[in-house]
């Protein structure tokens, strides 16, 4: 019921946020702009097509580091087996259960390949999601630091460098929190949840396949070079977007702002970051010389562009049922 309604509300506040978004482009005259942009990037396909198929390398980059905290854990399963389910994953992540709800259902199938390591699977997919996010603010760092000067340049840049190191700050100290120790040998709470419940005993099992994804040579470095591939791959596929639509701004630019977009549409206010994400467009976008209408343009044509992947996700759900059914799996 809880999920349910923060769900809800999530829903509520990306819908308010697009109305104030098109009731000022509308205000200034530039809801025309946004659909004169639509148009040329319609005019400019062949830009569009790439991106969509480049998604796809992104999805490869995801899946081989997924694929390499599962053999961290002892769970082998095959390239094309891990490839489906992680498109399984985005299918539910966009149009069915949100977010978490694609990485329960990938932990949940890869569970019943792996039977006996339940909890290794679930601690794979957070583990996932945590490099994912350490590799987002590695990048926000280098960006920061190489392009310190633009970032000063005015107040609202400014702004950006104060967001950054908060972040930076914040996932910090959550890290150590949770990882410089080991919380249920370190804290009498967590012990006596282990020991006086079940529920305790399978999130200890967790936390510590947790411990060794982090701690196991060689695995953190692989899995953090192939994270900051898949986002700046994701930057490039935005860049084929900012042509699509005649953006002259140079790759550097575009890096800046993609890196920017996809940090504040991964805080879970919105569903998918949806309208946070074209707010920090118009932010980011009218920094660097493009109009709002352009902007929203941009950012609703990446969103687009990542719908369309997960939803050929649901075709990989419907075959991957089909032939779990016919006991071909």
């Amino acid at each position: 019921m809880k999920k349910k309604f923060f769900s809800l509300i999530q829903i509520i506040i990306a819908i308010l946020i697009l109305t104030i978004i098109f009731v000022k482009l509308n205000q200034s005259g530039q809801i025309t702009k946004l659909l004169e942009a639509i148009n040329t990037a319609i005019g400019n396909w062949p830009y569009l097509i790439i991106t969509f198929i480049g998604l796809f390398f992104s999805a490869f980059f995801c899946t081989i580091r997924w694929g390499c905290l599962l053999e961290a854990q002892d769970v082998n399963i095959k390239f094309n087996t891990q490839f489906s389910l992680y498109m399984i994953g985005q299918f539910f992540s966009a149009f069915m259960l949100g977010s978490t709800g694609g990485d329960v259902i990938k932990a949940y199938y890869v569970s019943t390949e792996a039977k006996h390591k339940r909890a290794e699977v679930v601690a794979t997919v957070i583990v996932d999601r945590i490099v994912g996010i350490i590799a987002l603010i590695i990048l926000l760092t280098i960006l920061t630091t190489l392009r310190i000067k633009f970032f000063l340049s005015t107040p609202e840049t400014k702004m950006v460098i104060v967001f950054n190191a908060a972040l930076l700050i914040t996932v910090t100290i959550g890290l150590l929190i949770i990882f410089k120790h080991n919380l249920f040998e370190k804290w009498s709470l967590f012990r006596k949840l282990e020991e006086s419940t079940s529920f305790g005993k399978v999130i200890s099992k967790v936390y510590n396949a947790m411990h060794l994804c982090f701690n196991k040579p060689g695995i953190m470095p692989k899995v953090l070079l192939l994270s900051l591939l898949n986002h700046l791959s994701l930057a490039v596929w935005g860049y084929y977007i900012a042509m699509a639509l005649g953006i002259s701004n140079n790759f550097i630019e575009i890096l800046t702002v993609v890196i920017l977009m996809n940090t504040v549409a991964s805080i879970p206010i919105t569903p998918s970051g949806l309208g946070t994400r074209e707010s920090a467009a118009i932010f980011l976008m009218g920094a660097v010389g493009v109009s709002a209408a352009t902007a929203v343009t941009f950012s609703l044509l990446c969103y687009v562009a990542i719908l369309t992947i997960s939803l050929i996700g649901g075709i990989f759900y419907i075959v991957y049922a089909a032939r779990k059914a016919e006991g071909r799996l």
